[in-house]
Order: structure tokens, then sequence, then C-alpha cells
């Protein structure tokens, strides 16, 4: 957060002022959206606003028109969706596969052709 807020005020003098960049109109933000960290709601672990990455993405090899796709989350278990090829991104839904899992931590992903997902071991 520090080395943030010196790269601002960086940029800030760099302009002579002390006006934060106004947005473009040319992008939308789509997300993820941040979400707050603490989970422990005691601020142990507070690493305040943090948005999630995806660390895996697995094409369903079974369907030929390749909608079906599940993307793995570093902290977000796995999204699978059945629409996925459709030309407007923001029509794609995804669905939660691995919510009731223990942990949701993905390092990758693997289909097993012929074996339906989601299999749990």
């Amino acid at each position: 957060m520090q080395a943030r807020a010196a790269r601002l005020a960086l940029a800030r003098a760099a302009r002579g002022n002390s006006q934060v960049p106004a947005a473009s109109s040319g992008w939308t933000p789509l997300g993820p959206v941040p979400l707050a960290s603490d989970a422990t709601g005691t601020g142990f672990q507070n690493y305040n606003q943090v948005a999630g990455r995806a660390t895996a993405v697995a094409i369903d090899p079974a369907d030929a028109t390749g909608n079906t796709i599940y993307i793995g989350g570093a902290q977000g278990g796995v999204w699978k969706s059945t629409n996925a090829a459709t030309s407007v991104a923001n029509n794609v839904t995804w669905t939660t596969v691995t919510d009731d899992q223990a942990t949701l931590s993905i390092g990758s992903l693997a289909i097993q052709p012929g074996i339906p997902i989601p299999r749990r071991v």
C-alpha cells in the first residue's frame, strides 16, 4: 500500500497537481470486484481489498461446441460455464462446482476423457 501511495504521489508531482487522473471513457470494468480479505473478522489476517485470479482453465474435449469450460481460481474454487463460446462475453454464465469442499484453492485442472465432471474421489 505504501508503494502504491508513493507511485501515485510521484505521478501527481509529475503533473504538477494533486488530482487523480480522470478515468478513460473507453473502458468499462467488468470484474472481478475486490473483496474484503479478513475471514477471521478480528483483523488478524486483513489484507484489505483483494481480487482473485484464474489459475487454471480446462476446455471439455467431449463438448465439440467448445461451450463447456472450467476455470479454477487461486482462492475461488472451480467454476463451470456451458455457454462459454457465446459471442457476447457478458452473456456467459458460470456456476460453482466446488463450493462444498474444504478448501477453494485451485492450482490446476484436468479433464479425463469419458468421465463426467464433477467427479469426487
